[in-house]
């Protein structure tokens, strides 16, 4: 296990414990959330080397690489998945002309799939081989491996997008700055992510389930997302809610909290927070940072 000394985002010393938490879905092993004092970023401890992050994907329970559909959970992920695919698709379209698109973490490949279907010439990166097999058989997409990402041309994709993946990303800075390289001048880069400032996540504090360590290594807000893309020249045009996001958090948080599925306590929840965040999208439980390459 790897520990940080300093902030990776601003090299400060100043990062002190800000809580303790589980792997719930799959080990139950414990670490920390750390905060950096300078600079409000937030960042799971230890971390894992790279080598074995993969041993924390592999399980049905990691939904979006197994596409299982066991479980209520996985059945309204899954169908959720099919309304907002197409408001993702949406929002490229309010900001980009079609083109090529890079769609990194791609996963089992379903946003790849829906954005072909919708006359974007899309690709995309995925680390996780179980993963890259169901894109081929199940949506009929090819991915490719992020050591196949430096085979690509530079400064020839319209846009970028990252749904839920970014918190992921080992080689945080490095990633980005090959990002800033594959596109356009001008071109859009899509980031979503779980946003700590949300009310679910101050209700469920330690069982909050979009901590997800030590698969999220990195824990974002709107202070230290700017901060950080800042740093490789991109710059934050608008910012938009992931209204789904708060009830599916909710509800596998109920389930963490209390061992079982409590649907309709996590749905209420779930609500409450979007209703708190209806005036301040900087309160979302996720948000989707649109970002145009300086």
């Amino acid at each position: 296990m790897n520990v940080l000394s300093t902030c990776p985002l601003c090299s400060s010393s100043e990062i002190t414990p800000f809580l303790k938490t589980s792997d719930f879905s799959i080990t139950r092993e414990e670490f920390e959330i750390f905060t950096c004092r300078q600079c409000t970023f937030k960042f799971t401890q230890p971390q894992p080397p790279p080598e074995k992050l993969g041993s924390y994907y592999n399980s049905e329970e990691y939904i979006s690489h197994s596409d299982t559909e066991k479980g209520i959970i996985a059945k309204l992920y899954q169908y959720v998945r099919r309304i907002t695919v197409k408001s993702k698709i949406r929002l490229l379209n309010r900001y980009s002309p079609k083109g090529k698109l890079l769609d990194f973490g791609a996963g089992t490949g379903f946003f790849v799939k829906n954005a072909m279907v919708n006359h974007w010439s899309a690709v995309g990166i995925e680390p996780e081989e179980k993963a890259r097999i169901i894109a081929k058989e199940k949506n009929g997409v090819t991915i490719f491996k992020p050591d196949e990402m430096d085979t690509l041309e530079k400064e020839k994709f319209q846009v970028i997008t990252l749904w839920h993946v970014l918190e992921h990303v080992v080689n945080l800075h490095e990633t980005i700055e090959k990002f800033h390289n594959l596109l356009k001048p001008g071109g859009w880069l899509f980031i979503a992510v779980p946003n700590h400032l949300s009310w679910d996540s101050k209700v469920y504090e330690r069982y909050w389930a979009a901590w997800d360590v030590p698969r999220h290594l990195w824990h974002f807000n709107p202070i230290a997302m700017r901060l950080l893309m800042a740093k490789h020249n991109f710059y934050i045009i608008n910012k938009h809610p992931l209204w789904f996001d708060a009830f599916y958090v909710s509800m596998l948080s109920e389930k963490y909290k209390h061992g079982k599925t409590r649907l309709l306590s996590g749905a209420l929840r779930g609500l409450i927070s979007n209703l708190i965040a209806v005036a301040n999208t900087n309160l979302c439980s996720s948000v989707v940072y649109v970002l145009k390459k300086g």
